[in-house]
Order: C-alpha cells, then sequence, then structure tokens
C-alpha cells in the first residue's frame, strides 16, 4: 500500500468514526479542565492560608456589571408601583455543585437540620424581589432584583411552578429602583453589597437588605428569606474555598461570554 492509499484510509476511518472521536475528545478534554481545577483549587487554598487570609472572604465584583448598568439607566429612575418577594426552591444542578464542593456534607448537615427541628422539612431555595416600574407611555415593566455571584437586574426570568410570592405593601411612587439599591449600598458597604458568599451574604441576605431599605422589617415580610440553615451550616475552609472558586469561574466565564 503506498502512503497516498494509506493517508485516504486513514481519512476514511476517521469520517466514519468522527463522532466516537469528538466525544472521546470532549470527555478529555473536559477531565482536563476538571483536573485543571482541583489543581487550582488545592493550589490557591493553601496558599491562602500560608499568607493566613481569610478563606470567607470572597471579593471578585466592585461594582454592578455592564448589563445592571444598562437596566439601571432605562428603568432605575422610574416610579415603583408594586413590590414582590419570591421565594423558589433551589435548582438541582445547584444543590449537586453544593453537594460535590462540600464532599456531600450538604445532606447530612441538611438530615442534622431537620433533626434539630423535630422533622421539619428543609429545602435550599433562593430569593428575590421583584419590581413593577411605569413606563412614560403608561405601560408597566416587571424587572428582578436578585444576587446570584452578584447583584443581578434583569427582565428575562420563569415565573416557577413551586415558588411562592408575596406582595409588599408600600406607597406608589415613592420609591425608585436606583433609590432603593443606593441605600443598600451606603448601609451594607461596596465589596460586601456587590459580592456573594455561601454563609453570610447570599440572596436572603441580600432581599432583607433591599426589604429594609424601604423600611419593611415585618415578619409577614422576611419569612420568606428567614432560615438559619447556611448561617449554622459546618462548612470547613477547604470546601467553602472550592465553593468561592466556582463562583469565581461562573463570573469570569459570564463575562467572557457577555
Amino acid at each position: 500500500m503506498n502512503i497516498t492509499s494509506f493517508i485516504e484510509s486513514v481519512c476514511v476511518y476517521i469520517y466514519s468514526k468522527w463522532k466516537i472521536i469528538a466525544t472521546v475528545t470532549l470527555v478529555i478534554f473536559l477531565l482536563f479542565i476538571v483536573i485543571l481545577f482541583f489543581l487550582w483549587v488545592g493550589i490557591s487554598y493553601y496558599i491562602l492560608k500560608w499568607f493566613r487570609r481569610n478563606i470567607d472572604d470572597n471579593f471578585y465584583y466592585e461594582n454592578y456589571t455592564s448589563k445592571c448598568k444598562k437596566y439601571m439607566i432605562q428603568y432605575g429612575d422610574l416610579p415603583i408601583k408594586n413590590i414582590y418577594v419570591v421565594k423558589q426552591p433551589a435548582s438541582k444542578f445547584s444543590i449537586f455543585l453544593l453537594n460535590l464542593s462540600t464532599f456531600y456534607k450538604y445532606d447530612k448537615e441538611v438530615e442534622l437540620y431537620v433533626k434539630k427541628n423535630k422533622g421539619t422539612p428543609f429545602i435550599a431555595s433562593h430569593t428575590y424581589m421583584v419590581v413593577e416600574v411605569e413606563l412614560p407611555n403608561k405601560f408597566r415593566k416587571h424587572i428582578k432584583i436578585e444576587k446570584t455571584d452578584s447583584i443581578n437586574i434583569t427582565l428575562n426570568y420563569k415565573k416557577e411552578e413551586n415558588q411562592e410570592m408575596i406582595k409588599i405593601n408600600c406607597k406608589k411612587n415613592k420609591h425608585t429602583i436606583n433609590k432603593i439599591l443606593r441605600t443598600t449600598e451606603k448601609r451594607v458597604k461596596s465589596m460586601k453589597y456587590f459580592n456573594w458568599n455561601l454563609c453570610n451574604n447570599n440572596c436572603h441576605h441580600f432581599t432583607q437588605e433591599l426589604l429594609k431599605s424601604i423600611t419593611k422589617k415585618n415578619e409577614r415580610y422576611l419569612y420568606l428569606t428567614q432560615h438559619d440553615f447556611f448561617e449554622k451550616f459546618n462548612i470547613t475552609d477547604l470546601s467553602l474555598h472550592m465553593v468561592n472558586c466556582i463562583i469565581n469561574s461562573y463570573s469570569i466565564l459570564q463575562e467572557f461570554l457577555h
């Protein structure tokens, strides 16, 4: 067989098996990324410990994202007609990542929490605020304000079947998005305000701070955000550092894709 025939046969074989080859290549690439990630987590963890840095600090953002700024310019000074607090169960993927980063200690902590609370069920949840603003043409628009890896303001969101919602009693035209956010940032301070932490600076804390900014501290409104599970979550420094690394990686990916 001459060299030309050999090359042709190899090309034909690769073409016939391209799906398998592409799948194997993708799996190897993903494994390589995962290995690099865990190496990064391990090395950076011991570097932080060496310099005696506080693992609890997870400062990535120091300002709003470009998308948030755009919506704040468009809708931030419009009068708010209605405000809602929404609570919905965390996604299965979020729970999987939480278990993975805590080496499945999360499930055990949930079991202990339920036992201590006499069998009261606990479901990890995400809370956020939805405001209804009035446009200059008198039409209205719903805007979601939440904390994920950072503060997120969006017009696109899904209404989940198993979510709970409560309407906040407030005087119409008294509040605007920008006024609520400015008041909250001034009280909370910038670094904590813009960033996220699993135990002491998550979506529940952020929603509570927004409620304080509109002077709503009544238990009737706070019940959707009140649970002390994560504040008492017995998480190791290594697990917390891994959670921070996942969040920061997500933030970097978001900026790259944006």
